[in-house]
C-alpha cells in the first residue's frame, strides 16, 4: 500500500523549497501543509527534520530569527536522536552560528570541496600522462 501522507508531506516540503528559493510568500503555508501531512506519517521522522530544516531555514531568511531558532532546535534533536551527524552538523551551524561565521564556515567547506576537486583532477591527469610514457 503506498504511504500517501508521507508522498504528500515529501511534495508540499519540495513545493515550499521551490516557492522559497522564487521568494514567495507561499512557501510558509505549504510547510504547513507538510508538516502537518508529516503528522499523519510519524514513521518517518527523518523527512519530518528535513521539513523543519527547511522551514527554519526560511523563517531565518525572512528575519524571524526566534520562530527559526525554535523550529532549528526541534529538527537539530531529532536529527541527533536519529544519529545523522551530517544534516545535524548543518543545522547546528544555521541555529546557533551569527551570521558571518556562518558565512565563514559555508565558504570553507566549498573551498575545501574545490579543493578536493582540484587536487582529484590533478592526480587523474598525472596517471595518464605516467601511463602514455610507459606505454
Amino acid at each position: 500500500r503506498l504511504d500517501r501522507a508521507w508522498a504528500l508531506a515529501v511534495s508540499y516540503r519540495c513545493r515550499g523549497l521551490i516557492d522559497s528559493a522564487r521568494g514567495s510568500a507561499g512557501a510558509f503555508a505549504q510547510y504547513e501543509r507538510a508538516l502537518a501531512a508529516h503528522e499523519r506519517a510519524p514513521q518517518h521522522p527523518f523527512d519530518r527534520a528535513r521539513t523543519l530544516l527547511a522551514l527554519g531555514t526560511a523563517q531565518r531568511r525572512a528575519r524571524q530569527k526566534r520562530d527559526a531558532h525554535t523550529t532549528l532546535e526541534e529538527a537539530l534533536k531529532t536529527f541527533e536522536q536519529l544519529g545523522t551527524p551530517r544534516p545535524a552538523h548543518q543545522t547546528v551551524v544555521l541555529a546557533k552560528a551569527p551570521r558571518r561565521a556562518r558565512h565563514r564556515t559555508l565558504t570553507a567547506a566549498r573551498v575545501h570541496n574545490h579543493r578536493a576537486y582540484r587536487h582529484a583532477t590533478i592526480k587523474r591527469a598525472a596517471r595518464a600522462t605516467h601511463r602514455r610514457a610507459r606505454g
